[in-house]
């Protein structure tokens, strides 16, 4: 499932792989409070390593556990309860 819309991406990976895997988004907007609000799977994340958000690039970096798919949703606002 992929979504756009003026505040939030949504879309979902399937990694290969059965190790750890990375996700890199470029073009993160810097000035919106946008990293408060990234989820993996529906779950609020830390943007703590193992993953990071390199502010001066706009990239952020997700490392994803295992080889299944995972929705990763990116708001600029809270998420609705």
């Amino acid at each position: 499932m992929n979504e756009d819309t003026p505040a939030s991406v949504r879309f979902t990976v399937r990694p290969w792989s059965p190790r750890p895997s990375f996700v890199v988004i470029h073009g993160v907007n810097t000035r919106a409070p946008t990293l408060r609000f990234v989820r993996i799977d529906g779950q609020p994340i830390p943007l703590d390593p193992p993953h990071q958000f390199l502010p001066d690039r706009g990239t952020l970096i997700l490392q994803l556990d295992a080889a299944r798919p995972a929705t990763v949703t990116i708001t600029t606002s809270p998420p609705r309860p």
